[in-house]
């Protein structure tokens, strides 16, 4: 399964980047098919950052040099069992259209009931889009 990880900061506390990699490293051995974080920036925006490779080369590649400056953070590592991690629309963190970020750790068997039902579109084939 997958590997969660976040963290949320009071006051002028923030943690530093070696911090925020030893979270994203300490959990990759829960998912090694993607890695992405979303963070907060200022006061009403979200970040989401994420690539189809395993923590250990995102910290490298793809984590902000600054991102120790966001007060709220949520990582995710990816074991990919619905869509293909080469679509980053199946990489969690994933969103909805009015800004809700998620991440999610399971499999969720009746997605494509659900989503037919409900007359749901859906932006990748990864089952944890329909609790949005």
């Amino acid at each position: 399964m997958c590997g969660i990880a976040g963290y949320k900061c009071f006051g002028r506390q923030r943690p530093y980047r070696d911090e925020i990699e030893r979270l994203l490293l300490g959990i990759e051995i829960r998912g090694t098919d993607a890695t992405g974080i979303a963070r907060t920036i200022g006061k009403n925006n979200i970040e989401v950052i994420k690539s189809p490779n395993k923590a250990s080369v995102f910290v490298k590649t793809e984590l902000p040099e600054k991102a120790e400056l966001s007060k709220c953070m949520i990582m995710h590592t990816r074991a990919a069992t619905q869509g293909l991690a080469k679509d980053n629309n199946n990489n969690h963190p994933i969103y909805s259209k009015e800004g809700v970020v998620l991440v999610h750790n399971g499999i969720i068997n009746n997605d494509d009931v659900l989503f037919a039902k409900h007359s749901f579109v859906r932006d990748g084939l990864v089952d944890s889009e329909i609790i949005l």
